[in-house]
């Protein structure tokens, strides 16, 4: 990897960020802000939004054509793969309240949809790190680090 690739710490923190944030926001936010229990994503719409999210900030970073082309390809990959993971999350928040309303709990039944929202997690997570990595190959050091300092500043102006 040539020096201008070398990923600088904190790094990744920045672009997971990124990419987890306009992927959950983007489906939530064309939701009516309900988040992903209350009613089905709309990946049209959650695609729509989170490619306006990415685009603007490849223009943060001054992103070339060919940059910002492979960035979408990239984007769209990942809400690809991550929203039908949300449909999954879904319907397990589903099981769970029902399991919580029946007159007896059963545990076992809970103990298992503990297990299915951790493989997705997982799953969600592996999913992001190949972004990520897909991510790094495109954009130089200089805009991963002007990405990072963006997501800090957003951080810092949005802590709860």
């Amino acid at each position: 990897m040539d020096e201008q690739r070398r990923w600088k710490p904190g790094t990744w923190t920045a672009l997971a960020a990124v990419v987890v944030a306009a992927t959950a926001i983007g489906a939530c936010h064309r939701m009516g802000g309900r988040g992903w229990g209350d009613r089905p994503i709309d990946p049209v719409e959650a695609k729509e939004h989170v490619e306006e999210a990415a685009d603007w900030m490849l223009g943060k970073v001054d992103a070339t054509d060919d940059q910002q082309a492979q960035a979408k390809r990239i984007v769209d990959r990942t809400a690809d793969q991550l929203i039908p993971l949300a449909e999954q999350h879904r319907a397990n928040r589903a099981a769970l309240l029902a399991e919580l309303t029946k007159p007896t709990i059963d545990r076992a039944r809970l103990d298992e949809i503990r297990r299915a929202e951790l493989q997705l997690a997982d799953q969600a997570s592996q999913q992001l790190v190949v972004a990520l990595a897909d991510l790094g190959d495109v954009l130089t050091l200089e805009q991963r680090t002007e990405l990072l300092t963006l997501v800090k500043r957003h951080h810092r102006h949005h802590r709860h």
